[in-house]
């Protein structure tokens, strides 16, 4: 029987909930299973199958990673990727797994490589070193106070410095372990691996030059196991219904100009907090809250999906035929829905330039565009071979 181990980082909930769902489609007779997973998480997680054994993880809290995103400054220190690395070799060490997979663990780059395991990666293919980025600025402070060409071209000035900054802690970290550089590349830091599996729909990627230790395997589903609301079974059908769920990432000092854009078009909302912020007051008949909901069924149900253009929630969205608004913040956000707007799937608003009558506005172009409804239902009705059952293939290939 082989041993696996998945480290799953903490800054978003993304990045437990897809090695949570890999690790669960695992065959438990062919696999002795470990997931790390943050403290935090711990209630979410609470039904895991039982042949996973859980370890609690230490992670970077995501308040301080929001508010490094949301400056532009880099996203780890080399202190911390050297206590992130003396933590890995530790738990390398107890496991003595024969893989190690890790999700946005990027410090695995070092210790699983010091420790002789073969580590796969996860991530999206926006990161792959191979993506031609678009000029796209994120909702960085200055960006807010210039107009957005202005900010464009600044943004596609300093960039090239500023990532190589974001990825010096980790050539730091390298070069102290007497391993080679990646060329300050800060794609190369976010998906250095033995291999590296993108959690993105094959045809987002025909245009990305993979490398041979590269490949698509597409969404990696996950909703909470959480039971429907009590007013399910009562949202109207006299109006369209919006699902909005800024995720665990969100900004959600835009949820207020959200609401009032989608009651302004006349939809109803149907709200996911996610337990983050003040819940707002319910609206009889036009706006129902809870803090989780299957997100799935909510999506299935849904005319639209706002969200804040991740790339879990837009495909949740588009896997149940529901066209998306993103509302982008940073820059994770912003290429994913690149890549959901160039495919005619979904629109985008920017964070810093959310106001009731933007939503509005953008809401009605989504919903009165039978073009897009058309591809969204298209693309749900499209067959695909499961995340899970590539991620399984792509293991067999590594071994």
């Amino acid at each position: 029987m082989r041993k696996i181990l998945f480290v799953a980082e903490g800054s978003t909930l993304a990045h437990v909930v897809r090695p949570l769902t890999l690790a669960s489609a695992l065959d438990p007779a062919s696999w002795d299973i470990t997931l790390a997973r943050p403290v935090r998480y711990a209630d979410l997680l609470a039904r895991l199958p039982r042949h996973i054994r859980q370890i609690d993880l230490v992670a970077c809290a995501p308040e301080q990673f929001d508010a490094r995103l949301a400056r532009g400054a880099p996203l780890y220190t080399l202190s911390e990727l050297r206590a992130y690395s003396e933590h890995d070799a530790v738990l390398l060490r107890e496991c003595a797994p024969d893989f190690v997979v890790g999700d946005f663990r990027i410090s695995l780059g070092v210790s699983a490589r010091l420790a002789g395991i073969p580590y796969v990666s996860l991530s999206n293919a926006y990161w792959s070193p191979g993506f031609r980025r678009p000029a796209i600025v994120p909702a960085l402070p200055f960006a807010k106070a210039l107009p957005l060409p202005v900010a464009t071209a600044l943004f596609a000035m300093v960039s090239p410095i500023a990532f190589k900054l974001h990825a010096h802690a980790m050539e730091s970290l390298r070069r102290e372990h007497g391993m080679a550089g990646l060329a300050h590349d800060l794609n190369r830091v976010y998906t250095d691996a033995d291999l590296t599996l993108y959690c993105d729909a094959p045809e987002f990627c025909a245009d990305i030059a993979f490398a041979a230790n590269e490949r698509a395997i597409g969404h990696v589903p996950w909703s909470p196991d959480v039971a429907l609301p009590d007013w399910w079974h009562a949202l109207p059908d006299s109006a369209p219904l919006v699902y909005v769920n800024l995720g665990s990432s969100g900004d959600t000092r835009n949820r207020a100009a959200i609401i009032d854009g989608v009651l302004a078009r006349g939809a109803t909302v149907l709200l996911a907090t996610a337990g983050r912020g003040e819940e707002p007051v319910p609206r009889p008949g036009r706006l129902f809250t809870t803090r989780f909901i299957p997100g799935d069924l909510a999506a299935r149900r849904a005319a639209a999906v706002v969200c804040n253009g991740g790339s879990p929630s837009t495909y949740q969205a588009l896997n149940e035929g529901a066209p998306v608004l993103g509302i982008a913040s940073n820059l994770d956000q912003h290429l994913n829905m690149y890549l959901v707007a160039r495919a005619g799937l979904g629109l985008k608003v920017r964070s810093d330039r959310c106001t009731a009558r933007t939503i509005e506005a953008a809401l009605s172009a989504l919903l009165d565009d039978g073009e897009i409804r058309r591809r969204a239902t298209a693309y749900a009705a499209q067959p695909r071979i499961a995340a899970s059952t590539l991620f399984v293939a792509a293991l067999e290939d590594l071994i």
